[in-house]
């Protein structure tokens, strides 16, 4: 009986974290579909999404990325004593940029990312807001304010206001990465 260590990480374009950690004991006959159940719990823990197996990747402390498939997750057992399984959803490598963020009192974690090579709203500056799994634009104009019709819903929707408060007194610092990761591309 072997204990493996797996690490489950997440990564978009702007973001990069770690989920969970966590420990399995592994048998001479190995069931995968124990550790992919432990793996995809974490992710509706996580994300409140769906889970999408295609849309994981998997690197041994002593192996490089591979695609994560059963066959793979056998040689890697065999061969690590520890996995770090990564989540990703980047679209496009270079395409976004992490500006800032902000934690509210409630813990929640408000992002605000910019997207250099979003061809279709260049032309009215703006910021993406995102938080629990939902993402607002809001315009970086004199009196900032949502840019479209997607708001924050439920309890996220007082996030959507301190998100308007923080961009408002930091319009300044946001219009300077504006121009220098969006105007740039240009």
């Amino acid at each position: 009986m072997k204990n493996l260590k797996i690490r489950f990480r997440y990564m978009s374009n702007t973001v990069r974290e770690e989920i969970a950690s966590f420990a399995v004991e592994i048998e001479d006959d190995i069931k995968i579909e124990n550790i992919i159940s432990r793996i995809e719990l974490e992710w509706i823990k996580y994300s409140k999404r769906d889970f999408v197996k295609e849309k994981l990747w998997i690197q041994g402390d002593k192996t490089s990325t591979e695609k994560f498939c059963n066959d793979t997750i056998k040689n890697l057992i065999n061969d690590n004593d520890e996995l770090i399984v990564t989540y990703s959803e980047v679209v496009l490598p270079e395409s976004a940029a992490n500006i800032d963020f902000y934690l509210t009192r409630k813990g929640d974690r408000i992002d605000f990312n910019m997207f250099p090579r979003e061809l279709n709203h260049r032309f009215t500056p703006h910021v993406s807001a995102t938080c629990k799994g939902e993402t607002i634009r809001i315009t970086l104009m004199e009196n900032p304010q949502i840019f479209g019709d997607v708001h924050f819903s439920g309890n996220n929707s007082k996030n959507e206001k301190i998100a308007m408060s923080y961009v408002r007194k930091n319009l300044s610092k946001f219009r300077h990465y504006w121009y220098k990761y969006v105007e740039s591309q240009f």
